[in-house]
């Protein structure tokens, strides 16, 4: 059984993530229109993922693989479509670097991993370096913001490098997950499985929270390489 407190903190910060993205959005850009019509495709994401995820849709196999993982490959194939985006681009640089980088604090709802992992639900092989790497990210996020919006000669060369930390976890999280999922990709032979990555409401996380993150990462480095007059591309 699966705590119902636990469930409740873990929607609770998904959806204060939610939110804390679009209120960036607003106060930076000062377009009502703009920002309301990124609420409603953020909600409408978060919707889909959070009620499909309550009906067991995500982790069903009616093919040769579970629906997460299309899930996945549509998300890989928009976050390219929406990283090219000359409006989000646009909104994106009106937003102060250093908040782009602190909203990242939200990736300490990693510890969620961690309290499934203790209570025996999901394997250690994947809840521990994915954890602790994103309670490591949320952490580090607000020194980082500090030293930005306090324009230290360092930060914008270390908030780069973090970025690339920040992406390397969500990377690797996304790895493990896949390699201890009961099929068709497991490699690991972790006990028990990880099937519950595709129930709620651990899977906000994979197809809401670390698509959003690993795009404003994208978008962050973007930015920061721009003032450092390197290559932006992805």
């Amino acid at each position: 059984m699966i705590p119902q407190s636990l469930v409740t903190s873990m929607v609770i910060a998904s959806v204060s993530f939610l939110l804390a993205v679009w209120l960036v959005v607003q106060l930076s850009y000062k377009k009502l229109s703009i920002s309301l019509a990124i609420l409603a495709v953020l909600a409408g994401w978060y919707a889909l993922v959070y009620f499909l995820g309550k009906t067991g849709f995500w982790g069903q196999s009616p093919l040769f693989a579970p629906f997460i993982a299309f899930g996945f490959v549509t998300l890989y194939f928009s976050l390219k479509f929406l990283y090219r985006l000359p409006l989000l681009q646009s909104v994106t640089e009106s937003v102060p670097i250093h908040l782009l980088v602190g909203i990242q604090i939200f990736r300490f709802m990693g510890i969620g991993f961690l309290s499934f992992y203790a209570l025996g639900l999901i394997p250690g092989e994947f809840a521990l370096p994915t954890g602790w790497g994103d309670v490591l990210v949320g952490v580090t996020a607000v020194p980082v913001a500090f030293f930005l919006w306090t324009k230290q000669s360092f930060a914008k060369r270390l908030a780069i490098w973090w970025n690339y930390l920040g992406i390397a976890d969500l990377t690797l999280a996304i790895i493990l997950g896949v390699t201890t999922f009961p099929k068709p990709f497991q490699v690991l032979p972790a006990q028990p499985d990880n099937s519950l990555i595709a129930s709620l409401p651990l899977v906000v996380v994979p197809l809401f929270a670390v698509p959003l993150s690993l795009l404003i990462h994208l978008l962050t480095l973007r930015i920061l390489k721009k003032s450092h007059g390197l290559q932006p591309n992805v």
